[in-house]
């Protein structure tokens, strides 16, 4: 019996749909912790779900969890607004508490503009909650051929336009953003990370930006600027983990060279500019 969904899905179907997608797997576990059900109840709600769509996912024993099945991903598409990626970060984050290592893999600072393939978000999400890592066919500025290569994630990102995977590159020797969207396949490998390889220092590091009106601004431009973005104070100080400190320059549009990023063009002008230009591209 093949799997068929021809309408929008409601209520704990759609809940379960969207971790299959998104995660890649569901488990008694997560629908307790999630929605506090009990034990038997979880267990009914997954029962539900495999008689309305038995070739969703598949049992893995060793891991003691459904996980989802190539047919998910051929029959639903990622672009249905009920099973959207915007739904599914809904759904996982609606708890403050960490109760979930996914907590510490998904970082959305931002909306972004596109929708990453939920195929390559569950099969990351995989990798990281399993400690294993990814090949990926992948196309970039520099190399537009589609190429293969290895990568060991950590956590992934939206830095405001874009989906971004972060984690170590054994070919370039470093700890490498990878955007999702350019991400043309996937496939999880048995590898781990090396133990040699050092943590991922710019990941680890938070950095300070202190930003504040443009000095260029009128007094009382800037006192429009402080009420908007600093609370009417002259300035405010916003700590980014180091590795995101480029993107955030970027989408908040701060001014780093005020001689040459101008007013009305930049409202914004970092002010520790020597504490931060190291994070930088």
């Amino acid at each position: 019996m093949s799997m068929q969904i021809d309408g929008i899905l409601t209520g704990r179907l759609q809940q379960i749909a969207l971790l299959l997608l998104w995660e890649g797997e569901v488990s008694n576990e997560r629908l307790r912790g999630l929605f506090d059900l009990s034990q038997v109840r979880a267990s009914e709600w997954i029962k539900e779900f495999r008689a309305h769509f038995p070739d969703s996912c598949e049992w893995h024993s060793k891991r003691r969890r459904f996980l989802a099945s190539s047919l998910l991903y051929q029959q639903v598409p990622s672009e249905l607004p009920a099973l959207s990626l915007s739904q599914y970060l809904a759904l996982s984050t609606r708890q403050p508490t960490l109760q979930s290592d996914l907590h510490c893999i998904i970082f959305q600072g931002f909306q972004a503009i596109g929708q990453p393939s939920a195929r390559v978000v569950s099969r990351l999400q995989l990798a990281i909650r399993t400690s294993v890592g990814v090949n990926i066919q992948y196309v970039s500025l520099n190399q537009p051929e589609p190429h293969w290569r290895v990568l060991f994630p950590h956590s992934l990102v939206c830095t405001g336009q874009r989906w971004h995977v972060r984690g170590f590159s054994p070919e370039h020797g470093e700890y490498r953003d990878h955007n999702l969207g350019r991400i043309l396949d996937i496939a999880l490998c048995d590898e781990v990370l090396p133990a040699e390889v050092a943590p991922d220092q710019a990941w680890q590091t938070l950095v300070q930006i202190e930003l504040g009106p443009h000095p260029q601004l009128t007094r009382a431009q800037a006192g429009v600027v402080s009420a908007e973005f600093c609370a009417g104070q002259p300035s405010r100080v916003t700590t980014v983990r180091g590795a995101l400190v480029h993107y955030y320059v970027q989408v908040m549009h701060l001014a780093m060279n005020v001689q040459i990023q101008c007013p009305p063009d930049y409202l914004l002008a970092v002010y520790n500019v020597e504490e931060v230009q190291p994070w930088m591209f």
